[in-house]
C-alpha cells in the first residue's frame, strides 16, 4: 500500500500558540512528529503549513512542507488542499497523523491503516482510557463496537465527561475515494459543537474503523502536555 502521510501543522493553535516549535529532547515537536513518520515504510512525508517559521523549520530539517490558505478551518481540509497541491493520484491512502503526536510509533500509524482493508473508508487508532482522562474535555472520547482483531466501528466522538469508551488518538487513515466524499462536506452542527472534525465524517454516512493499540503516552495541546513531553525526554 503506498501511503501519502500529511502532518498538519500550525502556530497559531489556541490551547498552545506555537506549539510546533516548542522544544523537547532537543527538537522541535514538528520534527519529532516527521521523524516517526518518515519511519513508515512505503510512505512519503509532507508537513502542512501556514506559518513561514515552521516552513523554515522543515526545510532545516531535510522534510518536505506544502504551504497552504490560512484560513482553512481543520486539519482534515489542510490535508485535502495538500493531497491536491501535491498532485499525485498514485497513493493508495492518505493518512492525516496530526502534528501533536511525538509519541506515536511508526508501527501504529501503519496500524491505522488496517481499517481500510476491511471494507472502511475511513481507519484509526484507538485505546484504553484511563480514568483521569474520562473527564478531560482535551482526551477525546470515542464510542466503538470492538469486534474481532481488535478492529471496531466508529459510532461517535466527543470530549463530554464519559465513564466507557475509549481514548481516541489523532490520525486518520483514509481511501482516496473518501476523501474525494469529504471535501464535498461542508462543517456540521456537531463536529462544531465538539470541535472533532470526525464527526463530519459520521454525520455523512462516511464508515470508520478503529483499531485497537497500546496507550500512546500522549498527545501536545496544553503547556501542562509539553512540560510532561519535556519530563519524558529529561529536558
Amino acid at each position: 500500500m503506498k501511503k501519502l502521510i500529511i502532518i498538519p501543522s500550525r502556530e497559531a493553535s489556541t490551547r498552545l500558540p506555537g506549539k510546533p516549535l516548542a522544544r523537547f529532547g532537543g527538537k522541535t515537536l514538528v520534527r519529532h512528529v516527521w521523524e516517526k513518520a518518515s519511519a513508515v515504510p512505503n510512505a512519503d512525508v509532507c508537513v502542512a503549513t501556514d506559518s513561514e517559521k515552521i516552513r523554515d523549520e522543515v526545510f532545516q530539517f531535510g522534510g518536505r512542507v506544502e504551504m497552504t490558505d490560512p484560513n482553512i478551518p481543520t486539519g482534515t481540509d489542510r490535508v485535502i488542499a495538500t493531497f491536491d497541491q501535491i498532485g499525485d493520484k498514485s497513493y493508495d491512502c492518505v493518512i492525516n497523523l496530526q502534528g501533536d503526536m511525538p509519541f506515536i510509533t511508526p508501527e501504529q500509524i501503519i496500524t491505522s491503516t488496517l481499517p481500510l482493508n476491511h471494507n472502511f473508508e475511513i481507519g484509526c487508532l484507538v485505546y484504553e482510557m484511563v480514568q483521569a482522562e474520562q473527564n478531560n474535555p482535551n482526551s477525546v472520547k470515542a464510542i466503538v463496537s470492538m469486534g474481532e482483531g481488535n478492529l471496531g466501528r466508529c459510532h461517535w466522538f466527543l470530549r463530554a465527561p464519559l465513564k466507557y469508551g475509549y481514548h481516541h488518538a489523532g490520525i486518520y487513515s483514509f481511501t482516496i475515494p473518501a476523501l474525494e466524499k469529504i471535501r464535498k462536506f461542508k462543517q456540521t452542527k456537531f463536529e462544531n459543537f465538539e470541535k472533532l472534525e470526525q464527526l463530519r465524517f459520521l454525520e455523512n454516512g462516511i464508515t470508520m474503523g478503529a483499531m485497537l493499540t497500546t496507550a500512546i503516552d500522549g498527545e501536545i495541546n496544553t503547556p501542562e502536555d509539553l512540560d510532561k513531553a519535556r519530563r519524558i525526554y529529561g529536558n
